[in-house]
């Protein structure tokens, strides 16, 4: 019963039964290309910046509150992640898939903001 539910749900997390979001842009290529190369550097943007800030900390030694460096750079991916979404949902509706990512996403950034 556990690997029928399972089934079932990664059915319904990958399922087409939505339109995709291109649809709502009437695929209107000026449109859909300027969403897909702004959300496109934008993801691209918040992967490189963690990528530094890691550098740095790492080679600084001296730095405080590591930690709270971490769930920053958690947060700045989830961010990332969730353009790079963007830019998928409008070819396929998998937009369960869209609400879970924006669900870890707004539980890493709360994590961050109350460390």
């Amino acid at each position: 019963m556990g690997q029928l539910a399972a089934l079932s749900t990664s059915a319904e997390l990958l399922a087409a039964s939505f339109m995709p979001h291109g649809m709502c842009y009437l695929w209107k290529p000026g449109l859909v290309g300027l969403h897909v190369i702004s959300d496109g550097i934008i993801a691209f943007s918040y992967f490189s910046i963690p990528i530094v800030m890691l550098r740095i900390l790492g080679r600084r030694g001296d730095v405080p509150f590591n930690s709270i460096a971490l769930l920053f750079a958690a947060f700045i991916v989830c961010c990332g992640t969730g353009h790079l979404l963007d830019v998928w949902t409008l070819w396929h509706p998998n937009y369960w898939i869209s609400g879970y990512v924006r669900a870890v996403t707004a539980v890493v950034s709360l994590g961050t903001a109350i460390a």
